[in-house]
């Protein structure tokens, strides 16, 4: 019944119904996998490594963790305290996460460890983002018993669960071919479909929508159809102005540098998904994280003798250390991705192969009181258009392929 359609994660489709043959262009990742266990922050120049599993806090001693035991006996044992009111609370008592954390957890825990994880996902400040919306069991947890960790060992009402079940062996699913992959699947589904209908890019100005009779739809050349129901993918920033009651910050526009090593050795000496940048190094680092391409996805480089390497720069504070994103050239790019790699893993040779440009406007902003516009633009949807209009995308529930949760 959701006009705010957040598609199901994929692999979710694969276990129940496969409705795009996506299981053979998809790749398993198991839970006890390098890439799995191994994360690493930034940390004084050196990479610490994450616990893997909640049990380690006990037993990892890595600095930027040495705050942990503080922030369990603080949130265990302080009483329930409410989000502060003024612009970090929103209407639906949403607060940011960086008000979350620290209001229970402390902020070094936010500083050191949430602000990178979180920046690495959402290229956004933790200051800045809604906690309702990226960490929704956090915040569920919270907001049910007071107490963050309390909340998250308990059985909690509404707490999402895996339906498919047999999913839980892998900590994640990635497309063997890169993300393209899925609109190729749907491009390919809708062109051998009886009533499918595949056709080229919408003219800009040669689309109406009629709120009692469907919807007709111009291209390039003068041909249009007509349609009872439309889904709309558009980018946020091209729907975005035409909805109501929609407000978020402009999206960001992150640059992925990829950079291809000869020699095979590097994957196997940097095991592991990646590292993060705390909030004190974000400025001086210029990146925001490094994943370790081919320990993530091996199957992707073949046999070749080679070790892959993608980083991401920028984020909140591109314009203060990289410039312009409209005007940035891709060698200053690269500079800073090599820059990077032989800052923090030595790696001081030259790369085989090596390309950057800036993923333009393409994470969506969630800011304090997204949850309650969703709510608001899903019944503007439903009381001017009866139901017939429905809009999907990153912006209406989460990064790339999301599910009603946000946070991977």
């Amino acid at each position: 019944d959701a006009r705010l359609h957040a598609i199901p994660p994929y692999d979710r489709y694969i276990g129940r119904r496969d409705l795009w043959a996506l299981s053979r262009v998809v790749v398993a990742m198991d839970r006890a996998a390098p890439a799995a266990q191994n994360r690493f922050l930034l940390f004084g120049g050196c990479l610490r490594a994450l616990p893997a599993k909640p049990a380690h806090l006990l037993t990892c001693f890595a600095r930027p963790l040495w705050g942990a035991p503080y922030a369990v006996h603080r949130d265990l044992l302080t009483s329930r305290n409410d989000p502060p009111a003024g612009p970090a609370a929103g209407d639906d008592d949403d607060e940011s996460m960086n008000s979350l954390v620290s209001r229970r957890l402390g902020s070094a825990l936010d500083d050191n460890v949430v602000f990178a994880v979180i920046n690495g996902i959402y290229a956004a400040d933790t200051r800045v983002l809604s906690s309702r919306a990226v960490a929704t069991p956090l915040w569920q947890a919270e907001r049910s018993t007071g107490s963050v960790l309390l909340g998250l060992l308990l059985p909690l009402e509404g707490r999402p669960s895996d339906p498919d079940g047999g999913l839980e062996a892998a900590s994640m699913h990635l497309f063997r071919g890169g993300m393209q992959t899925l609109t190729d699947q749907l491009a390919e589904r809708l062109a051998n479909s009886p009533n499918g209908l595949a056709v080229a890019e919408p003219s800009s100005d040669g689309n109406s929508g009629d709120r009692g009779g469907g919807f007709s739809i111009g291209f390039e050349g003068g041909a249009q159809i007509r349609a009872d129901y439309l889904v709309s993918a558009l980018p946020e920033v091209q729907l975005g102005s035409l909805l109501e009651s929609w407000a978020t910050a402009s999206p960001l526009s992150p640059p992925l540098p990829r950079l291809v090593y000869k020699g095979a050795s590097m994957a196997v000496a940097q095991s592991g998904f990646g590292f993060f940048v705390p909030r004190a190094a974000s400025r001086e680092a210029k990146a925001l994280e490094a994943v370790f391409d081919s320990c993530m996805l091996p199957e992707q480089g073949g046999r070749a003798d080679i070790s892959r390497f993608a980083v991401m720069l920028g984020g909140t504070h591109f314009r203060d250390t990289l410039g312009d994103p409209a005007t940035i050239l891709q060698a200053d790019l690269l500079r800073h991705a090599m820059d990077t790699m032989r800052r923090v893993l030595g790696v001081s040779k030259e790369p085989v192969l090596a390309a950057a440009h800036v993923q333009r406007q393409c994470i969506p902003v969630y800011p304090v009181g997204y949850i309650d516009m969703l709510e608001k633009v899903d019944q503007w949807l439903m009381c001017g258009f009866g139901g017939r209009l429905s809009v999907m995308g990153a912006a209406y529930g989460g990064q790339s392929i999301p599910s009603w949760n946000c946070l991977p």
